[in-house]
């Protein structure tokens, strides 16, 4: 068994020491849509991290995101950020798509930090993680598309 540190499928080949994501749409538009998948080894420990995509933290998650909880390789799915683990999806595995924001919720329109619950605005971008609670009970994947608008 072992804990994991695992980028999604939207960074390239870190082998080659290249760490920067690759944005789905421009950046520089209104609306842009990450999406990939991350996957998860049958032995994955509790502690590992997996690293769905890097957002600045003045934009806000739309209520068109979607993670499906389906294939994950966990009972729980914990998305959130740094210092804030389950701040955005907390709940165990499922059959669902489930998106983080709803229409009209009390995260709606609010920029990221203040979606994930951080106090202050951090300097930069922040990191969408999902953590394992609990070791895995399968190796596993979790597609998303996370869909911001981008307040820069």
């Amino acid at each position: 068994m072992a804990i994991e540190h695992v980028k999604s499928t939207i960074y390239p080949d870190q082998s080659a020491g290249y760490a920067k994501a690759i944005y789905s749409t421009a950046r520089n538009g209104n609306v842009t849509i990450y999406y990939g998948t991350v996957a998860n080894a049958a032995d994955a420990n509790t502690g590992s991290t997996y690293t769905l995509c890097t957002l600045p933290a003045s934009c806000s998650i739309l209520p068109e995101t979607l993670i499906r909880l389906t294939d994950w390789g966990f009972a729980q799915v914990q998305v959130g950020v740094k210092g804030a683990a389950t701040s955005l999806i907390n709940e165990a595995r499922s059959d669902v798509n489930r998106a983080p924001v709803a229409v009209f919720d009390g995260k709606f329109g609010k920029p990221l930090w203040q979606q994930a619950g951080l106090a202050s605005p951090p300097r930069g971008d922040l990191d969408i993680i999902v953590t394992a609670a609990a070791n895995a009970t399968a190796a596993g994947a979790l597609p998303f598309a996370i869909q911001i608008a981008n307040h820069l």
